[in-house]
């Protein structure tokens, strides 16, 4: 598996980029909104990442999250594993009688990354690197 990690510089052509982080951050607080509702509802229980995305990808059919169609589904599938890493994590810590808080709010500016692991990108000549369509 090769890594690959590029810094961007923020210019005008980024415009698109930028959206795409946001629309990360959206789904990152929505999820963890449903999470938190669930916890609240059911006590010590949390939503698998797979009834997560299932969730996700049925909300992308609505029309209220339709630009969500514009995110790659394998960087939203990475948003869910990565909040249901983070209860499982938190669930195993409070079973071992330690401190361990439950996955935030993100504010978007805070948002910086996302992760592409097998579609969505391409490697172009000349050290240049394509993301999404674009």
């Amino acid at each position: 598996m090769k890594t690959y990690k590029f810094k961007m510089y923020s210019n005008h052509g980024n415009r698109e980029l930028h959206k795409t982080i946001d629309g990360h951050a959206f789904v990152w607080n929505h999820c963890v909104a449903l999470q938190r509702r669930y916890h609240a509802i059911y006590g010590n229980q949390y939503i698998s990442k797979f009834r997560l995305i299932n969730h996700i990808s049925k909300l992308k059919r609505t029309q209220r999250f339709a630009h969500w169609h514009q995110l790659p589904s394998q960087a939203i599938q990475d948003v869910a594993s990565r909040i249901d890493k983070g209860y499982q994590s938190m669930f195993e810590a409070r079973a071992a009688g330690k401190k361990w808080g439950r996955p935030r709010f993100k504010p978007c500016r805070k948002y910086k990354s996302f992760t592409l692991l097998q579609a969505g990108w391409k490697l172009l000549p000349g050290n240049k690197i394509r993301i999404g369509n674009r």
